[in-house]
């Protein structure tokens, strides 16, 4: 539990709230990895290179996979779910039929006998394992201060609401709204992407300035997606959450 959320929760961190993107931050990760194979070869402990790249599995299959599976407005190849499932799959069938066939990835009966634990060796681990973790930490927080004041939008000293910020999600809002009133789905779920697209765009800064409230009509936001973007909307439903997003963004509008 610990390393899916962790994992995936700083993967989404870097590509979308810091805005760093979902190709730089597989590639990011991809490096990482690298550099903890390297450091494996040169005695760093086993058990530890092992958890270090469990835990980097997650930010690398999440970024990725948004890479492949997202719309190219949000910075994807817009392969789409299905297709990006495919891959992955395929990709985890080879490497196990490889395992399998090789039988690389086994431990000798020798190699296990052989594995003598000494305070010298335990005190070794206890090193590496603190020296990880406070250089992930040092660079993870590093990171994130570098892109936050580099990559996130600057705002004004005196902009502390997201009063005037708001104008452009409920135009666009109202016009999804006035197509499912007028039945035009197709252009209801075309202005629902646009809406995503722009939404995910302004993210950073609108966080920066107001978590709170962006995080409530994010909620909101996410609802009327769903509803829009179903295979068929029911018009009440949409109404309902559309209703909704738009009363939270006109509130934080004008406050």
């Amino acid at each position: 539990m610990f390393t899916f959320a962790l994992g995936t929760a700083v993967g989404d961190l870097y590509s979308e709230q810091l805005g760093v993107g979902y190709l730089k931050t597989g590639l990011i990760v991809l490096v990482i990895l690298a550099c903890v194979f390297v450091a494996w070869k040169r005695k760093l402990n086993e058990i530890l290179a092992f958890w270090i790249a469990y835990i980097l599995t997650r930010p690398l299959g999440a970024s990725l996979g948004d890479y492949l599976s997202q719309t190219k407005q949000n910075g994807g190849l817009a392969f789409g779910a299905t297709l990006t499932s495919v891959i992955f799959l395929s990709a985890i069938v080879v490497i196990i039929v490889y395992l399998a066939l090789a039988k690389n990835d086994f431990i000798t009966k020798g190699e296990s006998d052989s594995a003598k634990v000494s305070s010298g060796t335990i005190k070794r681990v206890w090193t590496q394992t603190v020296s990880a973790v406070v250089l992930f930490l040092a660079v993870g927080i590093g990171g994130y201060i570098w892109c936050n004041q580099n990559l996130v939008p600057d705002v004004a000293s005196s902009q502390t609401t997201l009063s005037g910020q708001l104008n452009d999600f409920i135009t666009i809002e109202n016009e999804i709204l006035a197509n499912i009133d007028g039945n035009n789905l197709s252009a209801a779920k075309s202005k629902a992407n646009d809406l995503e697209h722009d939404w995910d765009q302004a993210e950073p800064k609108l966080r920066k300035i107001d978590r709170k409230t962006w995080t409530r009509i994010d909620g909101t936001i996410d609802d009327v997606l769903a509803a829009v973007r179903t295979k068929s909307p029911n018009v009440d439903k949409c109404d309902k959450v559309l209703g909704d997003s738009l009363d939270a963004l006109s509130a934080s509008n004008q406050s």
